[in-house]
C-alpha cells in the first residue's frame, strides 16, 4: 500500500484486535500485505548477510525442475546443488497451513515472525484469508540475453546506442524488479553484488502482495 499503510491496517486488525474488512478481498489482500513484510525482510537480512544463494541448516529448500519441497539436513550436499542453481532456499508466506523449515531456519522464521507481533493464534484466525505457502528467495532468469544496437530516432539525441535485455520469468516474478537490480549500484549495493563472483542468472526474489 501506499506509504505502508496496508501493513498498518493488517497490523491493526491482525495483530491487535481491530476489526476485520468487510470484503474478502480486502482480508486477503490486507494478510497477503504482512506476508510479504515478513518475507521481505528475511531476504533482506539474506541479502545484506551475503546469504542470498546459501542453504542454512534446516531450510526448507525449493527443487527447481519440480517444485518440490525438503528440509537441508546435509548442508554442505544441498549447497553443492544450490551452486549449480538446481534447488533454492524458500521463506515464509506465513499461515496456518504453512510448511515450516527446521532448526537454524525456522529459529530465523520464528524471530521475524515475533517481531511483527504475530504468532500461530493469530495466524490461525485469519487461515481463510491466508493459508500460508513457501517462496524461494531467489528467482533464476531464463532465457537471457543482452544486445547493443544502434541508437534510431526514437531515441533522446545524443544516445549513441541502445541496449536490450531481454529474460523469462516464472509466474509471479516481476520484471520491474530485475530491472531495478540490474540497474542500481554505488554504496546501496551488496559487496558480492559488485564482485565479479556475481551471476547475472540469480536475483533475489522480492514479494509483492499478490492481490495488489
Amino acid at each position: 500500500g501506499r506509504g505502508g499503510d496496508n501493513i498498518a491496517r493488517a497490523k491493526a486488525w491482525i495483530v491487535d484486535g481491530g476489526k476485520a474488512p468487510f470484503k474478502p478481498f480486502e482480508r486477503k489482500l490486507l494478510v497477503s500485505a504482512l506476508q510479504s513484510a515478513v518475507f521481505n525482510a528475511l531476504l533482506a537480512g539474506r541479502v545484506e548477510r551475503d546469504e542470498l544463494s546459501r542453504i542454512l541448516d534446516g531450510d526448507l529448500v525449493r527443487k527447481e525442475d519440480s517444485g518440490g519441497l525438503f528440509i537441508a539436513d546435509d548442508v554442505a550436499e544441498v549447497q553443492a546443488r544450490a551452486d549449480r542453481l538446481e534447488v533454492s532456499a524458500t521463506g515464509p508466506m506465513l499461515g496456518a497451513e504453512m510448511k515450516w523449515p527446521e532448526r537454524e531456519a525456522k529459529a530465523r522464521e520464528e524471530e521475524a515472525m515475533r517481531a511483527f507481533g504475530l504468532d500461530q493464534e493469530k495466524l490461525e484466525r485469519v487461515k481463510q484469508a491466508g493459508a500460508g505457502t513457501r517462496r524461494a528467495y531467489r528467482v533464476l532468469l531464463q532465457e537471457g540475453d543482452v544486445a547493443t544496437e544502434p541508437a534510431d530516432e526514437s531515441v533522446p539525441s545524443g544516445s549513441e546506442a541502445v541496449v536490450r535485455i531481454s529474460f523469462t520469468l516464472p509466474a509471479g516474478a516481476y520484471a520491474t524488479e530485475i530491472l531495478r537490480e540490474l540497474t542500481r549500484g554505488g554504496a546501496h549495493e551488496p559487496e558480492r553484488a559488485r564482485s565479479s563472483e556475481a551471476r547475472p542468472a540469480e536475483v533475489s526474489a522480492e514479494s509483492t502482495p499478490e492481490d495488489a
